[in-house]
């Protein structure tokens, strides 16, 4: 019993320590302000951005584009786009109001067009309301436009997109996957990468490991601990194909968040797990039987 009572406290200290991991680095790291004040000026692509909202409906701004009016679809949406009956499209001063319907919720995507003579330019994005609703697979899977960025799949629900993790899109046009296709990504820190479709038209997206920067969740207004708001950087997705002497654009945006040790000091962590280990040794010697005992 006394054995099982020391390996016991020896492995609450490990977990102690381990926990130890999440000791906030040096303050230095907290750089607050640095995040760009006017929205979208990080970008010269087009982009639909959320800047309110809440349960009931969201709220997104379309930004360096022409197009006038948004097409939404929901999980449960009709293929009939000229009359969608899951969601109301409401434009305002500050953007487009997107309301569902029979508080049907889930992920609804969005999307602006503009078209010319030489150029077709999409901007696709995708808001989230949190009210019960089927799975988005049908919804990412179904036809909405020629040249398409479709994630494969969306972040659960409460899930993110990483800093550090690599995430699929399908690259397609008219429905059929497009290999070797370049596909542009750039986020508001700076950080500009390119990445390329296999031959089944998916493009590995690895977003960047650093997250410099933290900009204020000002959409969702929570607020984490000790006063600080969530971390989070806005980025687009982006590529162009020319056929038939005309150009197709499309853009993809969204948000990203920092990894699990963002903010943290790994070498303070180590070193308290050695402590640990150093302190409970003692418990896991065996005790010595007297000589006398039998």
């Amino acid at each position: 019993m006394m054995l099982l009572a020391n390996k016991a406290a020896f492995f609450t200290l490990l977990l102690l320590a381990v926990f130890c991991l999440a000791t906030p680095a040096n303050a230095a790291v907290h750089k607050h302000g640095e995040n760009n004040s006017q929205l979208g000026s990080w970008s010269k692509y087009p982009m639909l951005m959320p800047v309110g909202g809440g349960r009931g409906n969201k709220t997104v701004s379309l930004i360096n584009s022409q197009a006038d009016t948004v097409t939404v679809f929901s999980a449960v949406s009709t293929k009939k786009e000229a009359s969608p009956p899951y969601w109301n499209s409401t434009k305002t001063a500050k953007g487009f109001v997107i309301t569902p319907k029979n508080s049907i919720g889930g992920y609804h995507w969005v999307m602006a067009r503009h078209e010319s003579a030489e150029l077709v330019e999409v901007a696709t994005s995708i808001v989230y309301f949190s009210m019960p609703a089927p799975p988005p697979t049908e919804m990412l899977n179904r036809v909405k436009n020629r040249l398409e960025i479709i994630p494969q799949p969306m972040p659960r629900e409460h899930a993110h997109y990483r800093a550090g993790e690599s995430w699929p899109f399908l690259i397609r046009f008219h429905g059929k996957p497009l290999a070797a296709q370049t596909v542009n990504f750039i986020s508001e820190q700076g950080e500009s990468l390119s990445f390329t479709s296999n031959t089944n038209g998916i493009a590995e997206i690895t977003f960047p490991k650093e997250f410099k920067t933290q900009t204020e969740a000002k959409v969702e207004g929570k607020k984490m601990r000790h006063g600080h708001t969530r971390p989070k950087a806005n980025f687009i997705l982006t590529t162009t194909y020319l056929v038939d002497g005309k150009r197709y654009q499309t853009t993809f945006n969204n948000d990203y968040r920092p990894g699990p040790f963002f903010n943290k000091s790994l070498a303070t962590g180590f070193g308290f797990m050695f402590l640990g280990v150093i302190l409970a040794t003692p418990l896991l010697r065996k005790p010595k039987k007297n000589r006398g005992q039998a």
